[in-house]
């Protein structure tokens, strides 16, 4: 049992007790619970005011509900020594509360500082822990001032009816762990209210105070103007456009894939007449989810999917659209994906020596050559100024050729800095490398078939460079000229 359970016991039930127990929890949610299909619960904790009143407003209801919670924190240390106080924050939490804790530290220092990469790497690190502990939903802190950054932010970059309605109460996936966010109705301030009242303790982020992040300008500049101007609760009503959006997309959504089943079963090809019979809100949908499950939405813009959808319902009797390494072709009858693949895919195993050049099919080059480590190359190791998409450095074992092969289903690696090893595809995935790109990018291997490095992520971890490495070989590669 957990040390000081009546202490804890005791500031959860006056948390609860602040917010008003069961009640103050997103209905879908409070339904979702009582079905009782929620056995165990991964809750996401960044050490914040709004994640930590999860996890204990979650801790106060678990008996009634009948879950196991489990806690897990991703540390991007981006903050440095303020980041490891978090994440110590947060263990120390878990341990008090009585909650299996998980954790992982970013050590790639070639990952962006962004809010996209960051959402990425936690998203893949959360799914991951979650399914390995058996926990059908993951929950996050995210409120109601959330729901309205969200929007205004959205808003801003054209998003339709499914890009409004986030962040939702519910969701769920048919291939990953529920997502559950039971705090959406609660203001930031009623949360940081009654944690006060309660006497319960959160980390401070103070890079939220940097202006210079889109949503932070949102929510120190933008939304207490519209606060001060507007005659009503500007949350509520962010909160009930949210609910009606989320019906309106779900409706949509369901209409489309019973006029589109074939772009909801991955087909190869879809019938054009039905693209320009139906309405532009089903068929925009439908040729959104075709591209989506043949990997190909991420490598598109917007106004790209525009140009492509008004093409496809157009008079003209052939279109031919690049989608970058692929195209999307069409003939009065029918549209299809030519993705080009028999000069893109590295199919056989090729030879690369030292002190050599070789040419890929793609029409990448890939060299390698021995170097000496001296200072200045220290130097420019320890700098993180070297692109891993272009640019590899491995300690030296003596050999004189590796060999270069194509991405191959079940490959795993463990790149520098990392904490262990998993699969490429999982690789490609945090670094939101598109389908098309992966299968162009050459393997370098050793002789043994163990993988020395990959375009876009760091030489292996095994052959790390240290104080004491005298020589080394540099690996470049110099991607196909674009088409």
């Amino acid at each position: 049992m957990p040390a000081n359970k009546p202490e804890w016991e005791r500031l959860a039930s006056k948390l609860a007790e602040e917010l008003g127990g069961a009640a103050c929890l997103h209905p879908q949610v409070r339904a979702y619970l009582e079905a009782g299909a929620c056995r165990r619960i991964l809750v996401a904790v960044s050490g914040g005011a709004d994640s930590v009143c999860l996890l204990w407003m979650l801790c106060s209801l678990r008996e009634s509900y009948g879950y196991e919670l489990r806690v897990a924190h991703y540390n991007h240390a981006w903050r440095e020594a303020a980041s490891d106080k978090d994440a110590e924050f947060v263990k120390d939490l878990a341990d008090r509360l009585g909650c299996p804790f998980f954790e992982e530290t970013c050590t790639d220092p070639s990952i962006p500082h962004t809010e996209t990469a960051a959402r990425g790497l936690r998203l893949a690190f959360l799914r991951r822990v979650a399914l390995q502990n058996d926990c059908s939903s993951i929950a996050y802190g995210h409120q109601a001032n959330d729901v309205f950054e969200t929007q205004l932010l959205r808003l801003s970059r054209g998003s339709g009816t499914e890009g409004l309605a986030a962040p939702k109460p519910l969701h769920v996936f048919p291939d990953a762990p529920t997502h559950m966010r039971p705090l959406l109705l609660l203001s930031a301030d009623a949360i940081r209210q009654a944690m006060g009242e309660a006497g319960l303790a959160w980390r401070e982020d103070e890079s939220n105070a940097n202006l210079e992040i889109a949503r932070n300008a949102v929510r120190h500049q933008v939304v207490p103007v519209l606060s001060k101007s507007m005659n009503r609760d500007i949350l509520a009503g962010a909160i009930r456009s949210q609910a009606l959006l989320e019906e309106d997309a779900a409706a949509l959504r369901a209409l489309a894939k019973e006029y589109f089943s074939e772009a909801f079963a991955s087909a190869p090809s879809l019938a054009r007449e039905a693209l320009r019979r139906h309405p532009v809100a089903l068929v925009r949908r439908a040729l959104t989810e075709w591209l989506h499950r043949h990997d190909l939405l991420g490598s598109i813009s917007a106004t790209a999917v525009d140009n492509l959808l008004a093409s496809l319902r157009s008079d003209a009797k052939c279109v031919r659209q690049s989608l970058g390494a692929a195209f999307v072709v069409a003939n009065e009858k029918t549209v299809l994906i030519d993705r080009g693949e028999d000069t893109a895919t590295l199919q056989n195993v090729y030879t690369l020596r030292c002190g050599e050049a070789l040419k890929l099919p793609n029409g990448g080059v890939l060299s390698m050559a021995r170097v000496r480590v001296d200072q200045a190359l220290q130097a420019r190791l320890s700098s993180r100024l070297i692109l891993p998409e272009t640019e590899a450095y491995l300690a030296d074992l003596g050999e004189e050729s590796f060999r270069v092969r194509g991405w191959e289903p079940g490959d795993r690696f463990r790149p520098l800095g990392a904490p262990g090893e998993k699969k490429l595809k999982e690789w490609f995935l945090d670094r939101r490398i598109p389908i098309l790109e992966r299968r162009s990018l050459p393997i370098v291997c050793n002789q043994c078939g163990e993988i020395l490095w990959v375009p876009g992520l760091p030489p292996a971890n095994a052959r790390k460079i240290l104080t004491v490495t005298k020589s080394a070989l540099r690996l470049t590669y110099e991607p196909p000229n674009p088409t």
